[in-house]
């Protein structure tokens, strides 16, 4: 063979290798196109929706939904219904109870300074304005601890040389229904209080709240009274020591709503 031919030859076997691509997979020398397959989506299942339950509180119509500091004496709801429930008559502090349980309730007393005042003034209205008095007081929660109550001088005196007895921070404390935390309380003693005056059958074991605008230092403060009696039969004149209402509280009425 001329070596033209033979260069004709080969030139033309390299163009052919050059247009068509060299196959490799077999299939009797048919080209095959490669598929891609399509991308599958993963379907995620929507989360459930979590709804937290909202919470109200309310009270009964004439009771005033009064804000406290959450703690265990109000079940951390930080509410308690409180209601001043006035007298035309003095009373006593076991009478004003009554007032209180008569409307499922008890007496109460207050735990902050916003508190206080607002009872204060409700009461001062009723009493200085509505009555046109002079003074008075309001019944509200407290008892002397059992081992410093006696109807004996002596003992009471031995009493008053130790704590609790002689600590006005200690020596009163306040039932669990009254749903109050006492220590803003102990702090608004009136004036020389407690004093621990007794009588033949009665002594000074129970609270009030003084209502006197003309005296600063007992104004709006808590003395120690007796318990059975409408007056202080040592100072039986005297309005200061008589109770024309009780400061009554209850548990709120809680709501849980979506």
């Amino acid at each position: 063979m001329s070596r033209q031919i033979l260069l004709l030859l080969l030139f033309s076997a390299a163009v052919q290798a050059f247009i068509r691509p060299i196959y490799y997979g077999g299939g009797d020398g048919h080209d095959c196109e490669e598929s891609t397959p399509s991308p599958t989506s993963e379907v995620t299942p929507s989360a459930t929706s979590e709804v937290t339950p909202r919470t109200s509180y309310s009270c009964p119509n004439g009771w005033n939904l009064t804000t406290r500091t959450p703690s265990p004496f109000n079940d951390n709801s930080g509410f308690l219904c409180t209601k001043f429930i006035s007298s035309e008559n003095a009373i006593s502090v076991n009478a004003g109870s009554s007032l209180c349980t008569e409307q499922g309730a008890a007496l109460t007393a207050f735990e902050n300074e916003e508190e206080r005042q607002k009872i204060l003034e409700e009461a001062r209205k009723y009493i200085i304005t509505d009555l046109k008095m002079a003074t008075g007081s309001i019944a509200i929660a407290g008892d002397r601890l059992k081992q410093c109550v006696t109807l004996n001088g002596t003992v009471l005196a031995e009493n008053m040389k130790n704590p609790p007895c002689n600590d006005r921070k200690q020596e009163y404390t306040l039932p669990a229904s009254a749903h109050t935390n006492a220590e803003f309380l102990w702090n608004n003693w009136a004036l020389n209080e407690p004093s621990h005056n007794m009588w033949t059958y009665d002594s000074e074991d129970c609270l009030q709240m003084v209502i006197m605008p003309s005296n600063l230092d007992r104004n709006g403060k808590i003395n120690d009274i007796y318990c059975r009696l409408d007056h202080a039969p040592n100072s039986p004149s005297d309005m200061s020591f008589m109770n024309f209402g009780a400061y009554c509280g209850k548990p709120v009425d809680i709501e849980a709503t979506i």
